[in-house]
């Protein structure tokens, strides 16, 4: 079963620096090129907003529980993507919290 989630608001910018971020992880991850449904940008983005700005979440933990939004809403590899994206962030983000 997947908790709600509060999801922050301020993230929809695209010259956000966590809109750039997500987008040249996933370009670095091997995925440039495709088109990231509406609904994987907005998973990746309050991940990442939480990655920056909530400092009392371990980053593990925000990597969960935002892969298990993703599998809530996708059954295909859009979940991985997002795990993957989020584990590289997180590393660079916060790496010696990892």
């Amino acid at each position: 079963m997947v908790k709600a989630v509060a999801v922050p608001m301020p993230v929809a910018d695209p010259s956000d620096p966590i809109h750039l971020l997500c987008a040249a992880d996933a370009r670095y991850g091997g995925y440039a090129g495709i088109m990231l449904a509406s609904v994987l940008r907005a998973i990746l983005r309050a991940a990442a907003f939480e990655l920056v700005h909530r400092a009392d979440v371990p980053p593990r933990v925000i990597i969960s529980e935002y892969t298990a939004v993703a599998y809530a809403f996708f059954t295909g590899r859009e979940p991985a993507l997002a795990n993957g994206v989020l584990d590289r962030l997180a590393r660079t983000l916060r790496a010696d919290e990892l």
